[in-house]
Formats: structure tokens, sequence, C-alpha cells
């Protein structure tokens, strides 16, 4: 629809390529504050799922799931590895990818799906023994991809499509301690720290473990992706050791 409306309005010559038309629908439903969806504009996601997923046909009919955790993929290619070994059946549970920054179409299926099985969201004062994690590049733009799935995006009126149970499970300090520096990526560019002062000064204020990782990155001048994992535990541990990082992060 967004590109069909660009296409029209090309003869006009109001708008150059069809990123303009999309800003300009992103900034009116901002304006109204409702999603652009409601306004007749709508786009194909671009997201993947797999894992032991059951939908029912009719609303009134019962949810039947044996899943224990979400687990969202910045990187296409790393789910792409994650279903080829395996790991979906491994840990009982879904992978899901947006295949980078998270569209809204793949926003809005997380958060259904978080709505219509409860268990995905931990509540407050409960031990946790499953939920909805994410696995992003050790980066301040991996962290903005963070905020943006749990808080929504500052530039569209999407906050109630937001995560509000998510975690971040990799790639972390943590995890990364020990990797060789030559797999580390810098120095952090001015844009990186740029997106850094902004992540600090927005939502993640109330989260302290995710401002440690954003100090870490500021102090060590570097940044590094999912992949730099590969360094450590050997490729073809990788996806045996995040399962065992995430039964661990939920104690099960």
């Amino acid at each position: 629809m967004q590109n069909a409306t660009y296409l029209r309005l090309k003869t006009l010559d109001i708008f150059k390529t069809p990123e303009q038309v999309n800003q300009a629908i992103q900034d009116v439903a901002s304006m109204v504050q409702v999603p652009s969806m409601l306004l007749g504009f709508s786009c194909a996601s671009r997201g993947a799922v797999y894992g032991p997923l059951l939908v029912r046909e009719e609303a009134a009919g019962e949810w039947m799931d044996c899943s224990m955790f979400v687990v969202v993929v910045e990187k296409d290619a790393i789910f792409q590895r994650l279903v080829d070994d395996g790991f979906a059946e491994h840990i009982g549970g879904i992978l899901v990818t947006a295949k980078g920054m998270p569209d809204m179409a793949t926003r809005a299926f997380l958060h259904a799906l978080t709505q219509a099985l409860p268990h995905l969201t931990p509540i407050a004062g409960k031990s946790l023994h499953n939920g909805t994690t994410l696995m992003v590049d050790w980066n301040p733009a991996g962290v903005n991809i963070y905020c943006v799935y749990k808080y929504g995006s500052t530039r569209r009126h999407s906050a109630q499509y937001g995560l509000s149970g998510l975690t971040w499970l990799a790639a972390r300090a943590a995890l990364l301690h020990g990797v060789p520096n030559h797999v580390l990526q810098g120095p952090l560019t001015t844009r990186d720290k740029a997106l850094t002062v902004s992540l600090k000064a927005g939502p993640l204020s109330a989260e302290p473990a995710v401002l440690a990782e954003l100090d870490a990155m500021l102090e060590m001048d570097a940044k590094a992706e999912i992949e730099a994992l590969y360094e450590k535990v050997g490729i073809d541990n990788f996806t045996a050791s995040l399962a065992q990082s995430l039964l661990q992060q939920y104690g099960t």
C-alpha cells in the first residue's frame, strides 16, 4: 500500500523516493497518535518465524502451546544457522527474526503472540522459567534494536506493540569475555557515541544491566557482532553455547 501511494504521487513530483512517502505516513500517524495501519497503510513483513507455534482458527478457540521461549534474532544468517542446528527444538521454543531493524508487522506479531501466551511475559516477583529474549550485536545499534522491540520506536506511535518482558540474551560483555581483541571492532564512531548518549537518556534509565553494557562499550571503545562468539566457543559449539546461556538465564 505504501509503495502504491508513492507510485500514485510520483507524477506530482511531491516525493522523490518511497522512503520519503513512508516517513510522511509515519509522521502523520505519530501526529494523530494511531498506528499507520489504521490510516489504511501497511507493508509486507520481512520477518520469519520458526518453531512449535500453534495458531487458533477461531477467536473463541483455546490456545494450545508447548513453547517455553521466544528468541528474537537480529540477523537472518544467525536465525538460519539456529534453525539448521535444531536450536528451537533443543530449547522448546520459537525463533523470530525481522532481519535487522524490526518492522511493524513483526513487532505486532510478537506482541500478539506474548498477549495470547501469557507465560512468555514475566510477572514481577515470580521466578522465571520461560520468556521472550533477544539476540543482537554488542553495539549501540543492537541496543537500539532492543529498545524498539521493548519500548517502541521514537518516530512512530507504536508503544502498544512493546514487549515489556523482553530480556537481552546475547551478545553481552560477559559472553564476550576472553574473545581475542582482533575480533572486536573499534573504535566507536561518532554516530555510535551519539546513539549511546541518546539511548542512555531514554527508557534505559530504569535498566542498569543494559546501561552497564553501553558503559562497557564506551570504556573499551569497542563493539562486536554476534559472530564474535565463534572465536570463543567455536563455530560448531555456537548453538549449544547459546542454548546453555538461555537456560541459565531463566534458571531451567
